[in-house]
């Protein structure tokens, strides 16, 4: 199990390689999903994670604070802290759909964290 201490931040988390049991933040648990994106909120307690040490494991995270995520995803941060959220409710489905299954095409994980700051570039200047 890994202790992720709250540091203020928003991040987006694709997890892409490897076993990932489980998440607990503030004695709630989340499932992610292989190849899905999320969005965790601003903790203000601990966060757990675990998942297979001795085993190759693959995640990206983009950490934001809180007023560019605001601006990326346009959703009140108080609505989003202590939780972990698909980013097809906050994006749409659709849109989250396309950007996951780009992301999963790609083998090389720096090509997969290309394509996630392609997308919040084009969200910051109005194209996505």
């Amino acid at each position: 199990m890994q202790i992720i201490a709250p540091n203020g931040s928003v991040k987006l988390i694709l997890y892409y390689k490897g076993y990932f049991a489980d998440c607990q933040i503030g004695g709630h648990s989340f499932q992610l999903p292989e190849h899905r994106l999320f969005v965790t909120g601003v903790s203000d307690c601990p966060s757990f994670a675990e998942f297979e040490r001795d085993e190759p494991f693959g995640c990206i995270s983009i950490e934001l604070n809180p007023a560019a995520a605001y601006r990326l995803l346009a959703v009140p941060q108080h609505e989003l802290r202590n939780t972990v959220v698909p980013i097809g409710e906050i994006i749409g489905t659709s849109a989250a759909r396309i950007l996951e299954e780009r992301m999963y095409l790609e083998s090389n994980p720096a090509n997969k964290t290309a394509l996630l700051q392609e997308y919040l570039t084009g969200v910051l200047i109005g194209t996505e």
